[in-house]
């Protein structure tokens, strides 16, 4: 095999890793989010808000699932609070963040 051979092998492996990593990393998160769903929303001044548990009903005093979309190494759920605002939260290896001043209260593992 020539040079321009080896490379393509290395390339094609280093790809096949990169997509078997990334699915093995992505399934231990979404395994995190469904055994530790956010149970609330905590903004900084110490409000509260319970948040709908993904395929739960929603309850009209929550913050309501309204998008979810799979991101690398993790997953970013959108939720439309009780006022009509948004935050994202970012489910990665590390744990969950939301933005906006938001905080996830999560399920104890």
């Amino acid at each position: 095999m020539g040079r321009t051979g080896w490379i393509i092998l290395i390339v094609i492996l280093a790809v096949g890793a990169w997509t078997i990593g990334l699915g093995i990393l992505s399934a231990r998160v979404l395994a995190d989010m469904t055994t530790r769903p956010i149970l609330a929303l905590v903004s900084a001044n110490g409000t509260r808000i319970p948040a709908q548990v993904p395929g739960g009903p929603h309850k009209p005093d929550e913050a309501q699932i309204a998008g979810a979309t799979s991101r690398r190494f993790g997953f970013d759920t959108v939720y439309l609070l009780p006022d009509g605002s948004t935050t994202t939260c970012r489910f990665r290896l590390s744990g969950a963040t939301c933005d906006g001043g938001w905080s996830p209260e999560r399920k104890d593992g």
